[in-house]
């Protein structure tokens, strides 16, 4: 969350056409169990990771995301987030790494019971 909403934010490295698209999900308050549940990749070199986060049973998916994060400051390129959505049943995130740091992708998917 970005100062009460949501923020986005990417970069390409070529001349290549491409849009960004940011989404809210806005709900009232027939929800309750309101919870994000997370899911992480180890955190190694492997250069292509993918992940599912889903939600307990009984619960709906309302939204969800995911991001990279990695240790090194030596000014090597960051691992990419390639995408994130909704896909069977829960939300879904794919990253990319070009060089052999240590990274992990984190998926969040968030649920809450809907009357």
């Amino acid at each position: 969350m970005y100062s009460g909403g949501w923020y986005g934010e990417g970069e390409s490295s070529n001349d290549q056409t491409w849009y960004l698209e940011v989404q809210v999900i806005c709900a009232g308050v027939d929800i309750s169990g309101y919870q994000v549940v997370t899911a992480d990749t180890p955190s190694n070199t492997t250069r292509y990771k993918q992940l599912n986060a889903f939600c307990p049973p009984g619960k709906k998916m309302l939204s969800g995301g995911a991001g990279v994060f990695w240790t090194d400051t030596s000014g090597a390129a960051r691992p990419k987030l390639i995408s994130t959505f909704m896909f069977n049943g829960g939300w879904y995130g794919e990253a990319e790494s070009s060089n052999d740091q240590s990274w992990y992708l984190e998926v969040q998917v968030i649920c809450a019971f809907v009357d």
